[in-house]
């Protein structure tokens, strides 16, 4: 099961409105093309999905009534989280989600947790060490469309911002990490690709 979260605030200049926190989950596999959404209106500026619990749980509920089981994995992404955030968020709404899960007698279904940030201010460059590509080709120019950077800067974000949630993953062996790296970045890219105005993959700054 796919579900999405994201947080949207208020303009600066106003200082009484609530935020509005929704959430989304797909009802089918494995087209995963139908989603129910839930939303909730929280105190003002508030980051953190305080009623996500609940609002995960009525997703569960609903993907049981359509296929008359619950999804053998959670792949949850949250959206709008700034790096101050990631423990926070992580520590909170991870927990809200596994205690939405506790709620059906014996459900204990693997969730990866994986934050989207589009406006930061990470730049990468194309290298003319690397073999794989050339001066005339790519020097002086954007790195080609696609490109997956899982190595260097990618374990270091990892190990430092997401450290619970590597451990999680690391205690099967190395491989099957390995294999669910690969995984998720084939649905991000597959995801890219499906969005429902375009054909071609989804470029945001």
């Amino acid at each position: 099961m796919f579900m999405g979260a994201d947080v949207t605030h208020p303009c600066p200049l106003e200082d009484i409105s609530p935020s509005a926190a929704a959430v989304v989950g797909s009802m089918n596999w494995p087209a995963a093309n139908k989603y129910v959404s839930r939303m909730r209106s929280q105190t003002h500026r508030q980051e953190i999905i305080w009623d996500l619990g609940a609002m995960v749980k009525g997703l569960l509920d609903d993907f049981y009534q359509e296929l008359n089981e619950l999804p053998k994995r959670i792949i949850f992404f949250r959206d709008g989280v700034s790096k101050t955030q990631f423990y926070k968020v992580l520590e909170k709404e991870l927990q809200a989600i596994r205690e939405a899960c506790s709620r059906f007698p014996g459900y204990r279904p693997p969730i990866s947790f994986a934050v989207v940030q589009k406006r930061h201010h990470t730049r990468f460059f194309p290298s003319e060490t690397d073999p794989s590509s050339t001066k005339n080709q790519f020097f002086d120019k954007n790195i080609p469309t696609g490109t997956v950077v899982d190595t260097d800067y990618l374990g270091l974000l990892l190990t430092r911002e997401a450290k619970p949630c590597m451990h999680q993953h690391r205690q099967s062996k190395q491989s099957h990490f390995n294999k669910r790296k690969q995984a998720l970045v084939e649905i991000n890219r597959d995801g890219d690709r499906a969005y429902p105005t375009c054909t071609s993959a989804i470029l945001r700054n």
